[in-house]
């Protein structure tokens, strides 16, 4: 569950946006819904904030299984703070990057900190830093921030 207002926002935000633009597409759009990645062992699981997996079926789901979809998501976004930071950098990130997953973004709604961890040739996932996505994220933080005190 999001730790805060912002991050309830933003993660609801995100998963609005991507069902918008993904409408016409053979994918589908999930939040804060278990993942399932092992199967026969139903507690290995975990909840990304927002999800996105391609050539799949489109539509909500109650919770994924990879083994029954037959695809890992393409892109997870998690919604950071102070509390998930160690589980997000650490736990989720290597989880993620074992599983296949192609690009992984961290972002804190509280200190705008917006990070994509990408999957390289490697596999190994690596740090990618945007200056212009950060200032356009900043900028519409700031005006969501204004228009909520006005």
């Amino acid at each position: 569950m999001a730790e805060t207002y912002d991050h309830l926002y933003a993660l609801l935000t995100s998963l609005e946006v991507l069902k918008q633009y993904l409408a016409n597409r053979q994918a589908t759009v999930l939040g804060n819904q278990f993942l399932y990645y092992a199967q026969g062992f139903p507690k290995l699981r975990v909840a990304p904030d927002v999800m996105v997996i391609f050539d799949v079926v489109p539509g909500g789901r109650d919770n994924y299984k990879i083994w029954e979809e037959g695809q890992v998501p393409t892109v997870i976004f998690e919604m950071t703070s102070f509390g998930t930071k160690g589980q997000d950098e650490i736990f989720k990130k290597t989880l993620y990057e074992q599983l296949g997953v192609k690009e992984y973004w961290l972002f804190d709604p509280n200190s705008s900190d917006f990070r994509e961890v990408s999957f390289s040739v490697k596999k190994r996932y690596a740090m990618v830093q945007s200056t212009r996505q950060r200032r356009c994220l900043r900028r519409a933080i700031r005006r969501r921030k204004t228009k909520k005190i006005s």
